[in-house]
Order: structure tokens, then sequence, then C-alpha cells
């Protein structure tokens, strides 16, 4: 859904994951903690700065792909340190 480009598509992605878990009988008014968790995770990816980790990559001679992946680990990180 490039949800780190348009992150309302990543919240509707949720929203339709709730609205399938709630359309089942017998789970209409169940919590569903899931979305705001999984929102607050993706805040925690989005929140790194990309741009400060691909210069740092940059400078130890990473290119493209190694570029994207230190982004990727990154926000993986990010991720960790919130579960």
């Amino acid at each position: 859904c490039d949800a780190f480009r348009r992150p309302e598509r990543f919240a509707e992605l949720l929203l339709a994951c709730e609205c399938d878990a709630r359309g089942r009988t017998g789970f209409e008014d169940r919590p569903y903690p899931q979305r705001a968790r999984l929102t607050e995770l993706f805040e925690a990816a989005r929140g790194v700065d990309t741009a400060a980790v691909a210069a740092a990559a940059a400078e130890r001679g990473a290119k493209g792909p190694q570029i994207a992946a230190a982004i990727q680990l990154a926000r993986a990180d990010a991720v960790g340190a919130r579960l």
C-alpha cells in the first residue's frame, strides 16, 4: 500500500481490517486493539530520519540498494524498540 508515501492508504487498510473483524458474528462489539498498535508501530517507522540514515550510509560508501537496506534496517529497529 506504499504507506510511507501515502500514509492514508495504511489507515484505510487498517480500517478495512477492523471492519472485516467487526463484521463477523459475535465480534461486533469486541475490542480491536490491533489498529491502534499497528498505527503506533507505523508511526515509529515513519519517524525515522531517512535523510540522515541515507547520508550516513553514503558516507560509508553505500550506494542505492545498500542505502535502501540501511533505511529499512533503521525502520525495523525503530519498530523493534516499540515491541
